[in-house]
């Protein structure tokens, strides 16, 4: 038997948002007052985690679709909240969809940090193929999968209407499936690079932290986990990581329109598949005053789809995991300094640090750019852990480079 998420319920509320907003896109009677009850992770886990996961079952509970846009009113203070920690948070959030008010709520939220192990990712799902969406389908295909997943997705809407595109997933057993879900998407923009890094920023801070949000789908049930409407000539870019608990699920990616979504052929140029244990450890060592020590990130080897070969040309949504040794020989302290370098055309970068988040912007091929620099003191050695992943809409590999700083 799965550990199960606590009874979300609904307190009595007389007047329907129906009869207040006789025009709303819903034809349904969903009461003004709601109550739920939250679970979410992260050392700590933020507030911006904690406000997606209240708005993502506030949805669920009323049955109101994904891609219903909430403007928050009113809502009290939420502090960083650890392990164990509980919180008890209101607030009033107006829901409308497309660009049709669909009403107001009054929320009450009881939300507790679970302490929970999460496990690397085993495999990873690539949704880019075809890259230019022309007419509503499915991108990625149904995929049975269990444990732990992360989910690449980069798409650019091409067509004259707005689409929404949707992550959805179905629970493939009689238990249901509890999902650990940690949600990394971009602004949609007609920048791609932009987009992607946005993503990427936001999914690597929070996958640090360990910062996430529990969800549960009953036997046979089906839901979306991530909905972003897409408007012409805009890119979507987004990176997902769950861990199922339970039965497996069914994950896949479309373009919802009118009809229904059949599967979108590739475009022969992306990638779209399967690719296994999707972390690749790098190790080095250098010292105060030696040659600089190369690391490369997107290049090859590259990671290969799991059933066809095919390989994944840049490794992106791979997780790079480095562990470099610095020492300063010298008898006077001295610094090394890191530095980002793209070499396949103009990319960005976020790296992970010892546990923090430092950013790179676009930068143009061929540049060199200061990351960060590590004081050693006389014979000191010290050991720097680094995470970096290639992200979409930039152009991989890039160097890392450490060297002596003047």
């Amino acid at each position: 038997m799965i550990p199960t998420m606590r009874g979300i319920f609904l307190v009595v509320g007389l007047v329907s948002i129906l009869a207040a907003f006789p025009n709303s896109a819903h034809a349904f009677s969903i009461p003004l007052e709601v109550s739920v009850e939250v679970s979410v992770t992260g050392q700590p886990a933020p507030p911006e985690v904690i406000v997606e996961a209240l708005l993502w079952e506030v949805r669920r509970t009323l049955g109101l679709p994904h891609v219903a846009e909430p403007r928050i009113l009113v809502l009290s203070g939420i502090p960083p909240l650890f392990p164990g920690e509980e919180v008890r948070i209101e607030g009033v959030i107006r829901f409308a969809e497309k660009n049709r008010s669909v009403g107001e709520v009054m929320v009450r939220a009881s939300v507790r940090n679970e302490p929970t192990e999460l496990s690397p990712a085993r495999i990873l799902l690539v949704s880019n193929s075809p890259e230019r969406v022309r007419t509503p389908g499915v991108l990625f295909p149904e995929l049975t999968v269990s444990g732990s997943v992360r989910v690449l997705i980069h798409h650019k809407h091409e067509m004259e209407v707005p689409l929404d595109l949707l992550v959805k997933a179905r629970s493939m057993g009689a238990g249901g499936s509890r999902i650990h879900l940690t949600v990394g998407m971009g602004r949609t923009d007609k920048d791609e690079l932009r987009s992607g890094h946005q993503a990427m920023r936001t999914y690597l801070a929070r996958a640090v932290q360990r910062a996430g949000h529990w969800i549960f789908i009953p036997p046979g049930g089906e839901i979306t986990l991530v909905a972003q409407r897409l408007l012409p000539g805009r890119v979507v870019s987004g990176i997902l990581q769950l861990q199922i608990a339970g039965d497996p699920v069914q994950l896949w990616v479309e373009a919802a329109g009118e009809g229904d979504p059949v599967l979108l052929e590739e475009d022969g140029i992306h990638f779209r598949g399967v690719v296994r244990d999707p972390s690749i450890v790098l190790q080095g060592a250098y010292a105060i005053g030696e040659p600089p020590l190369s690391l490369w990130i997107g290049g090859p080897p590259f990671l290969q789809e799991a059933t066809t070969g095919r390989p994944l040309r840049g490794n992106y949504g791979v997780i790079y995991e480095a562990q470099v040794t610095l020492a300063n020989p010298t008898d006077r302290r001295g610094e090394v300094a890191l530095i980002f370098a793209p070499r396949g055309g103009p990319a960005g970068g976020i790296l992970a640090i010892d546990g923090q988040i430092y950013e790179i912007g676009p930068t143009p091929a061929f540049s060199e750019v200061p990351v960060v620099r590590f004081p050693l003191a006389p014979q000191e050695r010290r050991t720097v852990l680094l995470w970096i992943s290639p992200q979409a809409g930039s152009w991989y590999p890039v160097r890392l480079e450490f060297r002596t700083a003047p």
